[in-house]
């Protein structure tokens, strides 16, 4: 989170936060979380050191899911909480 608070506001103008902090999917939470970020599908991939930036467009649009290693860089790399595995919910 950046020290003035604006990734959190971002996030939460992105529509991550609703009732109870959840989304309909993973893939909507990874891309709000990538774009409050500031980072584009290419860099994310590389931060988190996966080759194929199409990969995380394909957890965007929920065509696959991030496996659970996956899951934990992108909570590294973005500073959110992405529970993959009870409710799909993201927080910040």
């Amino acid at each position: 989170m950046f020290a003035d608070g604006h990734r959190a506001d971002a996030v939460r103008a992105e529509g991550i936060e609703r009732k109870g902090g959840t989304m309909s999917t993973i893939g909507k939470a990874i891309r709000a979380a990538r774009m409050a970020s500031g980072f584009t599908q290419a860099e994310l991939a590389d931060w988190i050191g996966i080759r194929d930036g199409n990969q995380i467009s394909r957890w965007e649009r929920d065509v696959v899911t991030p496996s659970p290693d996956s899951v934990g860089e992108l909570k590294r790399v973005l500073g959110v909480r992405l529970d993959n595995s009870s409710g799909d919910t993201v927080s910040c």
